[in-house]
């Protein structure tokens, strides 16, 4: 049987024919027969006139698309075989759909934009659809159910917030210092924050930490130990994480080359020279000066935000929230004050009064970058920290014991169990240890005495 090739003009009404035409060039075939005929009409057909394969009649079953051919097509529509099609509004742009049978109906699915969209990315798509079909599955209703699903998965910032209130009761002041939030607000939620908590797998943690792998581990590796703790919290909220995708990043990025490095210390040998250049008429000086008295016992921040209300006699009682550690794993500290500590805290009680012993001129407590800031400009690359390990040396070098050695700097000795029946402060040893300090800062005692740099050269 041959077929009929006429001008499309020429087509009766849809509703008298068998077979809907598909029309190129002005010309439509109209078909009820098998494909062997409709190819010989075609061929006999003059080279105007003749339809091209791939466009408005779709593909040729022996003729997929190509990466080259969805390039350069013209506007029109063209099919990759088994459902798959391409509408092209111009050479430029277009969109693929997949069309499918079920249930007696054949509808058609969009799968994306086309060139957002490649050829094999589409096939793919299309694929996964087809399977959903295979199965009985409408692919539309189930991408709906999924985007539907989707829409109550938490981003990555938010599981991190969410995890954060969950662990304030755990952290100094509920948290509102914002140390646990500060790696993850500088390197982890202004890169991937937005990402729903789902789609998070160990190449985007990659792509987040990798910059500061490598020039800054500490703050990497903490911003990782979070994330974790973040994706666990969502996790256990009955969303699809991978846990794993921590570990794997972190064997992604390899090893961060890292060798720690000790905060630097000054040689007991020097303190008492140090010491003696303090003057009395600074509040970070005062500061300095008190710190390096108590031993250190207390870091910074207690002897900065230090109230008069927790010193009694020669005890000073450092509240367990000023202490370092989780909140209730922390319970108050007792340190001996000397007989120069508590001259000091008199002579602050006289110069400023108040609530707090070191307030700075604003008559609020003085911020830690001062102490740091005052050794810089003496020259020096000792940190305040570091009169803690002054202090605990000076400690070995006559021969107190280990155990109240580490109680007198804070530290805990033994393990959980040991604690457990061990629970002097060893308060009036201490108190001797911190006299004998004393006598050795104020040249009293038998240590010589290392000359440092005095002054400031603002001083000088």
């Amino acid at each position: 049987m041959m077929l009929m090739v006429r001008p499309r003009d020429t087509i009766p009404n849809v509703a008298q024919r068998r077979f809907v035409p598909h029309t190129v060039a002005n010309c439509s075939v109209m078909t009820g027969v098998s494909k062997n005929d409709v190819l010989q009409t075609v061929a006999s057909c003059s080279p105007k006139s003749r339809p091209k394969w791939g466009s408005d009649w779709g593909s040729s079953p022996n003729m997929k698309l190509s990466a080259r051919k969805v390039i350069n097509a013209d506007k029109g529509t063209y099919q990759d075989g088994n459902g798959l099609i391409l509408v092209k509004r111009d050479k430029s742009a277009g969109f693929w759909k997949f069309r499918f049978s079920l249930h007696g109906k054949r509808p058609e699915m969009g799968l994306g934009s086309f060139p957002a969209i490649s050829l094999a990315e589409a096939r793919a798509l299309a694929a996964d659809a087809r399977k959903l079909v295979s199965d009985g599955i409408n692919p539309i209703q189930a991408r709906k159910d999924a985007e539907t699903q989707r829409r109550g998965v938490p981003t990555l910032k938010q599981a991190i917030y969410d995890a954060h209130d969950a662990r304030k009761a755990s952290l100094k002041g509920d948290g509102k210092a914002g140390r646990w939030l500060s790696p993850l607000e500088l390197h982890i939620i202004p890169k991937i924050g937005d990402k729903l908590v789902t789609d998070i797998d160990q190449n985007v943690i990659k792509d987040a930490l990798s910059p500061i792998w490598r020039t800054k581990y500490p703050t990497a590796d903490k911003a990782l130990g979070r994330l974790r703790i973040a994706l666990e919290y969502a996790k256990a909220s009955g969303h699809q994480i991978d846990l794993d995708s921590v570990r794997m990043a972190r064997v992604i990025l390899g090893d961060p080359g890292h060798k720690v490095e000790h905060i630097e210390a000054m040689p007991w040998q020097e303190v008492p020279a140090f010491f003696q250049s303090l003057s009395y008429g600074s509040a970070t000086q005062r500061v300095l000066a008190f710190m390096i008295l108590v031993g250190a016992g207390a870091r910074t921040t207690p002897v900065r935000l230090a109230e008069y209300s927790e010193i009694e006699g020669d005890c000073w009682t450092v509240p367990a929230a000023k202490m370092k550690g989780k909140e209730g794993q922390s319970g108050d500290f007792r340190i001996p004050l000397s007989e120069p500590a508590l001259e000091l805290v008199q002579l602050c009680r006289d110069l400023t009064g108040g609530k707090w012993v070191f307030p700075g001129p604003s008559g609020k407590p003085i911020t830690d970058v001062l102490t740091s800031k005052f050794m810089r400009e003496r020259g020096l690359t000792y940190k305040p920290h570091g009169f803690r390990s002054s202090f605990r040396e000076w400690m070995a070098h006559v021969d107190i014991s280990s155990e109240i050695a580490e109680t007198a700097i804070a530290h805990k000795v033994g393990n959980k169990v040991a604690r457990s029946y061990l629970r002097d402060d060893f308060f009036e040893k201490r108190r001797g240890i911190m006299h004998d300090w004393a006598r050795h800062l104020t040249g009293e005692g038998s240590a010589d005495v290392v000359p440092i740099n005095e002054k400031t050269p603002a001083e000088r």
